[in-house]
């Protein structure tokens, strides 16, 4: 594996028998009462089980196809963010019973040793690292009450053949082991799309629970229609390469979603209630936004479009994904119309109309590189980008509570005048950075007065 070979554990490369095992288990569990009430003969059992065979089996390769791929990016990922798998191997120590020296995981001087020939975790020890991160998700999740949220009722529904949940779905709904089915699955997929370190880097840069970092995932995945992006990128027929990037952009995407969430609603709150609120609003802001964004962001916006069209996308995903990456401002639009009570569609012109003073997407990008793989400075860096975002949504605020101008042109100036020496900077700071956000506060909360 340091050598670079594709060497999987036996783990992953009998995860589909052991998988298969558990689908025909849990299928059995859950016809069993249905034969016992006599609503199915146990000659029809048997049939449904035959006729299903092709539908399970089709399930268990894509989890498994999920799971190769999962490895293939958790190394790219550790590459470049060397520190969070450092990082998760000691909380899994920690928390999950997890042996380093037993488990073959090398220390922080074998991975200094081996830097000059090979850059970040081999796919044996992703493996290892995958296996113990799931099976403390799921612990934890299950300790929640969030596994009897209707939001993700959905991952026992999708676990099951689809014919059987036509025909029984209250069987499939009372299964005895639908909270573990539905934690295991929601734990698999979110390692799987989101990376093994995903739940681990948001605890330690906001301060979260675990749970309810699970929740705010899948509340943001939801709202971002992820499942449904993976499924076309994966459709997409486009080069390993690119389909491996369009990944990561959109797990970039699901982290600033999911961060949101956790910074701006109620921690206490049904998942479900939250995607039913603010599902439709999303959906049909996210539609206007490439006619709203403006200025600056507007050209960022459509050469990301085009960048993805060239790069082999079909055009309709290279606007959805590009409109993924910018999730985050149809939920603060949301927040923005409702704290000024005015009409989606002037609060989304009032909100994007500010792109063409401020280039908040390219301060933005900087928070983002200046936070690679230093834990404490990304810590940092989040603090400034919630405050950037609050900054925004304060003056899109303004503009729709105050008079035409209420924003001084002095005060504008200002930001744009530090925004244009940074672009000219050879490199760009954090501490910079925040004196740029914290002059757009200044705008946003007093005028520049």
């Amino acid at each position: 594996a340091l050598g670079g070979g594709r060497i999987n554990t036996d783990a992953i490369d009998n995860s589909a028998g052991v998988d298969l095992s558990d689908h025909e288990v849990n299928l059995k569990i859950c016809l069993r009462p249905v034969v016992e009430a006599g609503e199915l003969a146990p000659d029809a059992r048997h049939a449904l089980l035959q006729a299903v065979t092709d539908d399970v089996v089709e399930r268990v390769l894509a989890h498994n196809r999920r799971q190769a791929r999962l490895l293939d990016l958790d190394q790219l990922r550790s590459r470049s963010r060397l520190a969070d798998f450092r990082d998760l191997i000691a909380e899994l120590e920690r928390t999950a019973g997890l042996d380093r020296a037993l488990e073959a995981l090398p220390d922080r001087e074998a991975l200094r040793a081996r830097r000059g020939t090979f850059l970040g975790l081999t796919r044996p020890e992703l493996a290892v690292l995958t296996a113990y991160a799931k099976i403390h998700l799921q612990r934890e999740m299950l300790a929640s009450p969030l596994p009897d949220d209707p939001l993700v009722e959905s991952y026992l529904l999708a676990y099951f053949p689809a014919d059987v949940v036509a025909r029984y779905p209250a069987a499939v709904r009372a299964h005895r082991l639908h909270r573990e089915i539905i934690a295991a699955e929601v734990a698999n997929a979110l390692v799987d799309h989101m990376g093994v370190t995903f739940v681990s880097r948001i605890v330690h840069d906001t301060g979260a629970a675990v749970v309810g970092v699970l929740r705010a995932w899948a509340v943001g995945w939801r709202l971002g229609g992820g499942d449904a992006l993976a499924a076309a990128i994966a459709a997409s027929a486009a080069a390993v390469d690119v389909e491996s990037a369009c990944r990561l952009a959109l797990e970039a995407s699901a982290e600033r979603v999911t961060k949101w969430v956790l910074a701006n609603t109620d921690a206490e709150r049904p998942a479900a209630g939250m995607v039913a609120d603010l599902g439709p609003a999303v959906a049909a802001i996210r539609g206007r936004l490439p006619d709203w964004v403006t200025g600056a962001e507007a050209e960022t916006f459509h050469k990301r479009v085009s960048e993805l069209t060239i790069a082999g996308l079909p055009p309709e995903l290279a606007r959805d994904l590009a409109t993924a990456e910018w999730l985050v401002g149809p939920l603060d639009v949301v927040t923005v119309a409702r704290r000024t009570r005015t009409e989606p569609d002037a609060a989304g012109a009032a909100y994007y109309a500010l792109g063409q003073h401020v280039d908040f997407g390219w301060v933005f990008a900087r928070l983002a590189e200046t936070a690679a793989d230093d834990r404490w400075q990304r810590r940092a860096a989040e603090g400034v980008v919630e405050d950037l975002l609050r900054a925004r949504r304060r003056l899109a605020c303004r503009r729709l509570e105050e008079p035409p101008g209420a924003l001084p042109e002095r005060a504008l100036g200002a930001v744009q005048a530090l925004i244009r020496d940074l672009r000219a900077a050879p490199r760009v700071s954090l501490a910079a950075l925040q004196v740029v956000v914290r002059e757009i506060r200044r705008l946003a909360e007093e005028g520049g007065d």
